[in-house]
């Protein structure tokens, strides 16, 4: 979701605002082939609803997801957007 998020590191501290942004936003652009790499600490669902209109519209695209939290919704939610595995590893 588009906005403004905050985080606050300690309850003592005041709070820092980040901007955000969907990822469609950002790369309305961005044509061809795409190469995306993630790392967002369990919310990568998320992550893969603000693209789906960038990774749609990509000729090709290869994604890198880096500690899934769940993997079986996971490549649920890419099997539905079209991915197809060449690879796929597990913790160790």
């Amino acid at each position: 979701q588009s906005g403004n998020s905050s985080l606050t590191t300690m309850p003592t501290q005041s709070a820092l605002r980040i901007q955000t942004a969907r990822g469609d936003e950002v790369l309305k652009d961005v044509h061809g082939d795409l190469i995306i790499k993630i790392d967002v600490e369990g919310h990568e669902a998320q992550v893969l609803r603000g693209l789906n209109s960038t990774i749609q519209n990509s000729r090709q695209c290869w994604l890198c997801i880096e500690d899934i939290s769940d993997q079986e919704r996971l490549y649920s939610q890419l099997q539905d957007m079209g991915f197809q595995f060449q690879m796929k590893l597990t913790p160790y």
